[in-house]
């Protein structure tokens, strides 16, 4: 599958998992319900009930696991970040002066600049099992985490292959899943918790019960059953929420595991990361208090004791490793002390070596594929950048006036002038921003959009008002001149792709659309935009557009003129279209990437369109 089937079966999981809660919850009203009729027999009432109570019985305890669900979710609105400062993570800095530090960072670089989406941050856990995870909403709001032992137990061909895994994950839809999972389960094991509380309470109160109040012992007695049968029903929740979250895991492992040998073309690297963790004495275990109800998000099983394969969220060790090696002898790995003291990180070592799966190099790359060139363009993209500006790219401050260097005027003069006096935030942001101009005006074209997406990591730490005074000074900055240009807007609207989702509430746009007709005329002005970008003179944009319609598929259509492709044009077809169904996204991004590639030539512009179109649609961008 490529990524846009990924996600188009990552939909229909999410509705599977949606009919599984439900039958959960009508399940869970109904025990719930019994006990009560129980609690009631045992008192003697039973007769004097109607049938009201267990209506209003149903609707409190269906409202009750809705409002856990509803609290969790808020809880979670701040996507993977959230999860991993759950966890204790600690984010990683991208000056980090550590070596194993600075190697996971590089890898991570590369990856995500050839998938052509923003960089995650990466958290580290203070843990000596070998572990890693992904998590967040959206590509937009990943991040990674991975523990102190799979540091110091992996070499970087491991680490390179572990990071792969964690990528598939991100690319194709999984991490949403798995948060959604985790707010259902609150839900359903809510009311055995609650049953617990129940039966502490009752313990008290018996305790304190006096010569005078025997005859109550009764009640108490039924109370007592309540708190006993609500915690069995709760534990029954808690099977039924692991056997849903053990069956939605187990095969998205199995899947990201051939990506990353995909992305990474040396099986070799994931398969000696898992043989690594067979031979280890910690594992992948961990010692933190929320692993267990995290676990479905890790890379590895996360708890000591062994769980029946009905409930496991991870496949076995052989099993995985069998199906990416399947001559594989058996043996597991024993950690080495040093690994990481021989290893270079220079990285792509497998990729010359030309390690890869049989069969694997005749693949078609798609979008949500990485491939040797891609890995190879997105490091020698980070490595060929100034020095002042990837040191910039890596503190939230100077990330600050990185950003706003780009979209001020590079030529000194009362424009300039007037620009930097907006940056009022003290003389030092001001300062800064002068400084990096003659750096960032000798950016190469190709290098601008990489270099934000870097960015991105020191970007997401400001707080919410931190966040709200760059976003102004950056719109003051852009309408400084009383125009906006199309590099402008295109940073603008990849900022906001990338940063909104940290500072709001993730929320739906709406239905999806099924009907690619629903929304000809956005997609005629998009492909026009693609077209025109690329080709001088309206004939030969004319040529590639109609060279993406044939790819498209959607019927007779005309080349929108270019003077007609406004930039608010352009910015309500893109909101427009990020509601496609995942398969229409395809078939979109691949028409932009055949009118591209029509003439056989690739344009930095062509690319920084083609990347704006994919991040506003919630993609990795095509391989071109």
């Amino acid at each position: 599958m490529n990524f846009y089937q990924h996600q188009d079966k990552a939909r229909r999981i999410t509705w599977k998992l949606v009919v599984l809660f439900a039958v959960a919850v009508v399940g869970l009203v109904a025990l719930t319900n019994l006990l009560v009729a129980a609690v009631l027999g045992y008192n003697g009432s039973l007769a004097s009930v109607d049938s009201h109570l267990f209506v209003q019985i149903s609707i409190a305890v269906v409202g009750t696991i809705a409002m856990v669900i509803l609290f969790k979710w808020l809880q979670l609105r701040g996507g993977g970040k959230v999860v991993a400062e759950q966890m204790g993570g600690v984010l990683l800095s991208r000056d980090s002066r550590d070596r194993h530090e600075r190697q996971l960072l590089n890898v991570v670089e590369e990856m995500a600049i050839a998938a052509g989406m923003p960089v995650p941050p990466v958290y580290l856990l203070e843990e000596q099992g070998i572990n890693a995870f992904a998590a967040g909403y959206s590509a937009n709001d990943a991040v990674i985490g991975i523990t102190r032992g799979a540091l110091q137990a992996l070499d970087r061909d491991q680490l390179q292959g572990v990071i792969g895994h964690e990528f598939s994950h991100i690319l194709h839809g999984d991490t949403r899943i798995n948060l959604r999972l985790i707010a259902v389960l609150a839900g359903i094991v809510f009311i055995g918790q609650a049953g617990r509380v129940i039966m502490r309470g009752s313990s008290r109160s018996r305790i304190s019960v006096g010569p005078v109040n025997r005859g109550k012992s009764k009640g108490s007695g039924g109370i007592v059953l309540l708190g006993l049968g609500l915690t069995i029903i709760g534990y029954l929740g808690v099977m039924i929420g692991n056997l849903i979250r053990a069956a939605v895991s187990r095969q998205r492992e199995f899947l990201a595991d051939a990506s990353a040998v995909q992305y990474t073309r040396n099986p070799e690297g994931i398969a000696g990361a898992l043989q690594v963790i067979g031979g280890s004495t910690a594992k992948s275990y961990m010692d933190s208090s929320r692993a267990e109800q995290n676990s479905h998000l890790f890379f590895g099983s996360v708890l000591l004791r062994k769980a029946s394969s009905a409930f496991a969220t991870h496949p076995p060790l052989e099993q995985r490793i069998q199906r990416i090696l399947p001559n594989w002898d058996g043996e597991f790995l024993e950690p080495p002390a040093n690994p990481q003291a021989s290893s270079t990180d220079s990285g792509l070592s497998q990729f010359a070596a030309g390690s890869v799966t049989p069969g694997l190099q005749e693949q078609v790359p798609q979008a949500g594929q990485l491939t040797e060139q891609n890995l190879q363009q997105g490091r020698e993209l980070i490595a060929g950048l100034p020095e002042v500006l990837d040191r910039a790219s890596r503190h939230p401050y100077y990330a600050r006036a990185l950003v706003l260097a780009m979209v001020v005027s590079k030529q000194s003069g009362e424009l300039q002038d007037r620009q930097l006096q907006l940056i009022d935030d003290g003389i030092r942001l001001r300062q800064r921003v002068q400084s990096l101009l003659p750096a960032v005006a000798d950016l190469k074209p190709e290098q601008r959009l990489p270099l934000l997406e870097l960015s991105v990591p020191a970007l997401k730490q400001q707080s919410f008002r931190q966040y709200q005074q760059f976003d102004r000074y950056l719109q003051e900055v852009v309408a400084a001149d009383g125009e906006l240009d199309r590099f402008e807007w295109m940073l603008q609207r990849l900022l906001k792709g990338y940063l909104e989702s940290s500072y709001s509430l993730p929320g739906s746009q709406g239905g999806a659309i099924t009907s690619l007709h629903r929304v000809a005329p956005e997609c005629f002005e998009i492909l026009s935009l693609v077209a025109h970008e690329g080709h001088d003179g309206y004939y030969p944009a004319e040529t590639a557009f109609y060279k993406g319609m044939e790819v498209l598929n959607i019927g007779p259509a005309r080349i929108v003129r270019e003077e007609e492709l406004t930039l608010p044009r352009i910015d309500s077809a893109l909101n427009r279209l990020q509601r496609l169904s995942p398969l229409l996204k395809q078939r979109l991004l691949n028409a932009c990437a055949a009118c591209i590639e029509h003439d056989n030539k690739v344009t930095a512009k062509e690319k920084e369109w083609l990347r704006v179109v994919a991040v506003a649609l919630d993609c990795p961008i095509p391989v071109i």
